[in-house]
């Protein structure tokens, strides 16, 4: 999964999670809300965590072309 997460800052300074518009399937979005309520859920973040090593491992075995 290519997670595009950018930040916009608006005008009154405040900062703004911001999705790549080009996400068909929602998944990018999807990351974004997990990350925010795994703030305050334990098991959440410890799942998201898991899920991220997983990603990470994959991406780090596959060989570049």
């Amino acid at each position: 999964i290519n997670v595009a997460l950018r930040i916009a800052v608006m005008e009154d300074g405040q900062e703004l999670p911001v999705t790549n518009a080009f996400d068909e399937d929602g998944d990018e979005a999807a990351l974004l809300a997990v990350a925010i309520l795994a703030n305050t859920r334990p098991k959440l973040r410890a799942k998201l965590h898991q899920f991220r090593a997983e990603q990470t491992e994959t991406v780090l075995k596959t060989p570049f072309p």
